[in-house]
């Protein structure tokens, strides 16, 4: 699939880690199979390889929400029973879910709840069927969306290249770097091996 973008406007898991950004403002770094919500004047990141991350706000509330998905569901066994409650989140099914519905107990309401979707980047060889991970992964967060009736204002998905985002929750704005090869090397590595568990900077773009 090709990279494809469209700048528009637009409870914290314990992997999650703190650090002081240049300017003193406190960022949020969150792994695969976690999630984050808040309403702090603080910037949420990630790296993104095949991975999906959705960028989850509200133009009526100060809360939002951020996750971090490999695959779209468990590829041994799809009764939810059968996911550790540890490793839910790594799948695409329960990363929405849980986001959403920890925005909707911060009085969110459901019908102003927008998204903002990156990812998806086809840097690692294993396909799911006739489609890589970071193919599968984009059709089910659109085919989620929708079903759900939440409009994505901005996106930046597919390509063969890896991201960073960063997603600054007071104004709801999302920066996004294109990572170079070296960095590629290591997400693929990183992404590689937490599969068969079973489950250089460029130019910056904003989305607003």
């Amino acid at each position: 699939m090709n990279s494809y973008s469209v700048p528009a406007r637009g409870v914290i898991t314990k992997k999650a880690t703190h650090r002081i950004l240049h300017g003193g403002k406190k960022t949020l770094n969150i792994l695969p199979g976690d999630y984050a919500i808040s309403r702090e004047d603080i910037v949420i990141t990630t790296v993104l390889g095949s991975c999906i991350s959705v960028c989850f706000y509200s133009d009526r509330s100060p809360y939002c929400g951020m996750n971090h998905f490999m695959l779209p569901e468990s590829r041994t066994e799809k009764s939810a029973g059968s996911i550790m409650h540890s490793d839910a989140a790594f799948y695409g099914i329960n990363a929405m879910e849980q986001v959403i519905n920890a925005l909707l107990k911060h009085n969110v309401r459901k019908e102003d709840i927008r998204a903002k979707v990156f990812g998806g980047g086809n840097v690692i060889a294993v396909n799911v069927g006739k489609k890589t991970v970071g193919d599968q992964n984009i059709e089910f967060a659109f085919e989620f969306l929708k079903t759900e009736n939440i409009p994505i204002t901005a996106c930046s998905v597919g390509g063969d290249f890896a991201r960073k985002i960063f997603f600054h929750v007071k104004t709801k704005d999302v920066y996004m770097t294109r990572l170079g090869s070296g960095s590629n090397t290591h997400i693929i590595e990183e992404e590689k091996s937490l599969l068969n568990r079973g489950i250089h900077m460029e130019d910056i773009t904003l989305f607003r």
